[in-house]
This record gives structure tokens, sequence and C-alpha cells, in this order.
């Protein structure tokens, strides 16, 4: 009998044991956060959807700023790319600023023309889930680039982005294609309009805001902002 208590003792402090191991390894949403981030900084557009899945269910302002930052990467919307969008939109370093900005954004990997608009409206959602006004400018840009790539049938190569020249060219030619619409250009006006050219702001002076803030004046809905936003980059 005692010997049987014994085994039975032995194994239910084995099965505690064993309990309290697999609680410890188990990884807590910083520690998922902390390795997802990790994995980012070395992530290619081919590896990046591995550091996504580090934290699959995985909610709040972090976590979301790291799917936003995936969604870039994925697009092979880089750090240059990015910093070259920053350097157009504030110096002027092409005839339009604000398709020079939005050109180094577009997204152009997709599996249709629809879903490359669906993945930057997904960034949008991502970018402005985690908080930073950055990223939603950012974000809201990219979707207007890509709406207007889509829109205008503009050729492209998957992971480069089309030069502001071509997209100008082609404004004329812009038509509703999917959900590659002057509503969803017109949405994301006006979050850029709110975001990065308030009265406040420090770019309220660039060119990039005069036009969007006058497309967003002129307009009386989405729609009407996104067609009013199209004449403005095309005669510009």
């Amino acid at each position: 009998m005692k010997q049987k208590l014994m085994s039975v003792s032995l194994t239910c402090g084995l099965a505690l044991a064993s309990m309290l191991t697999l609680a410890g390894c188990e990884q807590t949403e910083d520690d998922k956060i902390a390795s997802a981030q990790a994995c980012l900084d070395s992530a290619t557009n081919e590896t990046v959807a591995s550091c996504e899945a580090l934290i699959e269910g995985v909610s709040g302002a972090a976590a979301a700023a790291i799917r936003c930052s995936a969604n870039f990467i994925y697009q092979s919307v880089t750090a240059d790319r990015m910093s070259a969008a920053f350097l157009e939109m504030t110096q002027n370093t092409s005839n339009n600023e604000t398709l020079g900005m939005m050109s180094y954004l577009t997204f152009t990997v997709g599996s249709s023309s629809n879903d490359i608009v669906n993945k930057a409206k997904v960034a949008v959602t991502n970018c402005t889930e985690s908080g930073y006004k950055s990223m939603i400018m950012l974000a809201n840009s990219a979707k207007a680039a890509t709406v207007l790539l889509i829109g205008t049938g503009v050729a492209y190569t998957p992971g480069t982005p089309p030069t502001p020249s071509q997209i100008q060219a082609a404004l004329a030619s812009f038509s509703d294609n999917g959900n590659a619409t002057d509503a969803e250009l017109g949405e994301s006006a006006v979050a850029i309009s709110d975001i990065y050219c308030g009265s406040t702001s420090a770019t309220k002076d660039a060119r990039v805001c005069s036009e969007i803030t006058s497309a967003v004046a002129a307009g009386t809905s989405y729609s009407s902002i996104g067609a009013q936003l199209r004449a403005l980059l095309a005669s510009s």
C-alpha cells in the first residue's frame, strides 16, 4: 500500500512539474510582439508573413503597428522609399510632389487588381489601429496611389512603383475599376487632410496639403472629393 501511494505521489508530482514547465514556456503577448518586431528588422517581402504569424491573435496598438509595417514590407515599400516619399512631400524633388510622394508608396503586389487595392485598404486599417499619425498618413497615401494606379490602368511591374509622370499622363482615362474608385480616393484624401494638413501641422503649407485640402473643400462626398483631387493632380 505504501509503495502504491508513493507511485501515485510521484505520478502527480511529475504531472505538476510538467504543467509548470509548460506554463513557464508560454509566451506572453509582449513576448510575441517583441519576437515579431525582431523578425521585421531583417524581413523581406518573401519572409515578412512569418513575422505576422508570430502575433496571430494578438490585438492592440503595438500589434497593429507591426502588421502595418508588414503590409508595406510585403509590397517592397522599404524605409528608403518611405524616406523618399517624405522628402518629396517637403522638398518637391519632382514636378508634382503629390504624385511623386504617392508613387513611392504605391502597392503593386497581389493576385488581382482588386486584391492589390484590398491590401492597401488592410494597411489603412492596421496603420489606423496603431495610432501613429505618420503610419496613418503613409497608409492613406499608399491607398490613394494604388487606387490611381488601378483606376488609370497604368502598366506596372509587381514590386516596382510607377513614375509620377506615368500616373499623371493617364489620369484622364481614370474610371472606377472594382474597388479602385473615386470614393476610395476621396476617403483617403480626407484622412490625409485631417491628420497631416491641419492648421497646426508643420506641413500644412506644402503643395501636397494645398491640393488635398482644396479637393476636400470643393467636394461634397468621398466620390466628388476623389474626382476633384484627380482634376487637380492632372492640371498641376
